[in-house]
């Protein structure tokens, strides 16, 4: 009986490592499943910049193309609430001041409406920006792309689909062949009033 309970107490840890081992082995292939998700939330994101996503970037150029669907041109601007308006615009850059490492052309931008909306004249000049990186996927609905309304469907509800180039109003001298690959412009978001270069230079 003696034998047989030392036989046992033998084949009990050798089952206890195995169990451990898989138990290790799980617990790293989550760790690395997490940290490719991150890295590819953070490049989906746009910050591929030595730029921190809260540093401010300025900038100088012109909104060659905006959502027609998002332009609010009445809107005053945030007074208070949970939400606020936001307006998509895709921007050619042609000055970068503070921005180090890639300086992108042309770029997404989702202006939120702390400040009034830009009137067309203004949004046609140029203007100086002040950029920060977002934090967020730029094909989400709360990013630069965002989504639109399908006024295709008959209906009661309000339908939703991907955001086509087709549903930006070109205002700059840009072809389309500049814009075609939108969705994979770096995104930015601007909540304070873009200034025009007479502004600047008050």
């Amino acid at each position: 009986m003696r034998q047989g309970m030392n036989h046992g107490s033998r084949v009990w840890p050798a089952m206890w490592t195995n169990s451990m081992n898989e138990m290790r082995k799980a617990v790293i292939s989550g760790v690395g499943s997490c940290l490719v998700l991150l890295v590819s939330l953070a490049m989906s994101a746009g910050v591929a910049f030595a730029q921190k996503a809260g540093d401010r970037i300025r900038g100088e150029g012109r909104v060659v193309a905006y959502q027609a669907q998002s332009r609010c041109p009445e809107c005053p601007g945030f007074s208070g609430g949970i939400g606020v308006q936001v307006e998509r615009w895709i921007v050619r850059v042609e000055r970068w001041s503070d921005m180090t490492g890639e300086q992108p052309e042309f770029v997404l931008v989702k202006y939120e409406m702390y400040d009034q909306s830009p009137s067309e004249e203004m949004l046609r000049k140029k203007l100086t920006f002040s950029f920060r990186a977002s934090t967020v996927p730029r094909s989400s609905v709360v990013g630069c792309i965002g989504s639109a309304r399908n006024d295709d469907e008959d209906g009661p509800e309000l339908k939703w689909r991907d955001v086509r180039l087709s549903d930006s109003k070109i205002i700059s001298p840009v072809t389309e062949k500049d814009l075609i690959a939108f969705q994979e412009f770096p995104c930015f978001i601007v909540n304070e009033m873009p200034k025009s270069n007479e502004q600047e230079n008050q």
